[in-house]
């Protein structure tokens, strides 16, 4: 079910996807060690989001824009992955941009797209860090895709 009926109260947040069990990193498991930094810049997306992941047994560090993003991947804090929106506020780098600025900073950092744009320019897609997610997003959808991106660490 995606996000939208999860905020209108018809589902509850799932508590880990079945890869996300199988790979220990579900409530209980490896989830409760990771630290997902989420860039979004709508309150909404960000409640619904974070509740998920949090349920999830994941911590979770929001940033509303790309420069509070970097003043936390620069900080000695520990973060395994990077969920962003690619469009951020006009007049800011996007997603993807911010993407490669946090690999400069982090190497290591695993990152996930999102996205609400229906057409982004195939030269992003190529060089994209991570995968990229079309909302509206089914929380076991999104879950996945993170606990993926998190076991190729």
């Amino acid at each position: 079910m995606p996000i939208e009926q999860f905020l209108a109260g018809r589902i509850q947040p799932p508590i880990a996807s079945t890869a996300a069990a199988e790979n220990g990193s579900g409530a209980g498991g490896a989830a409760e060690h990771k630290t997902i930094l989420f860039v979004e810049d709508d309150e909404t997306t960000v409640y619904a989001v974070s509740r998920i992941l949090e349920a999830a047994g994941y911590e979770v560090l929001l940033a509303p824009d790309y420069r509070e993003a970097l003043a936390a991947l620069e900080s000695s804090r520990p973060i395994d992955l990077m969920l962003t929106d690619v469009r951020l506020a006009t007049g800011t780098p996007h997603g993807f941009a911010l993407g490669r600025m946090a690999r400069v900073r982090r190497p290591e950092i695993r990152i996930v797209y999102v996205t609400g744009v229906a057409e982004i320019p195939e030269s992003e897609i190529a060089t994209a860090l991570g995968p990229i997610l079309t909302k509206p997003i089914e929380p076991a959808v999104l879950l996945e895709e993170i606990s993926r991106a998190l076991a190729a660490c």
